[in-house]
């Protein structure tokens, strides 16, 4: 089917990056990503345990990941720099790995937000293979659709 997908165990970790300019506050932005106000189609916050974020926050999801399947999952807050950054880690959820780096920089202009995300697919070549046939694109659709919802609350002023 797919050789080089099917040989070896080594671990491969995979990147999503965005990046764009959005035109309003650093704090504005910052609170509509935290409390998700942007979360996708498919994307349902089940617990919270503060509405002030915090290092060590916990936040339960349902991620649909096909009709009629929705999967927990759990991250939790490891790296709070206020108004201008945080973390989270996978603590339970569909993903061996998942490190995601949320980031906004004040600019002249309006506020440079980045997102980047190291993650590891599980099962070794079978998770690799989902990888390639159905994950990536549907990371990749994810952040899309998340840039577009942060634009139509704030003007786009560059993409990038």
């Amino acid at each position: 089917l797919f050789p080089h997908l099917l040989t070896g165990f080594t671990i491969q970790s995979s990147n999503v990056s965005t990046v764009s300019m959005v035109g309003c506050y650093q704090d504005q932005v910052f609170v509509k990503h935290w409390r998700s106000a942007v979360s996708p189609v498919g994307f349902k916050i089940t617990h919270l345990q503060s509405e002030q974020m915090h290092t060590g926050q916990i936040i339960g999801y349902k991620v649909k990941v096909a009709p009629m399947i929705w999967l927990e999952w759990m991250t939790e807050i490891t790296h709070v720099d206020p108004m201008c950054s945080f973390v989270d880690d996978q603590r339970i959820g569909p993903y061996k790995v998942w490190h995601h780096t949320h980031r906004f920089e004040e600019k002249d202009f309006g506020v440079l937000m980045t997102d980047n995300v190291t993650y590891e697919m599980p099962f070794g070549p079978l998770g690799r293979l989902v990888h390639v046939l159905f994950v990536k694109n549907q990371l990749h659709h994810i952040f899309d659709e998340r840039e577009r919802l942060t634009n139509t609350i704030f003007p786009v002023i560059l993409d990038e």
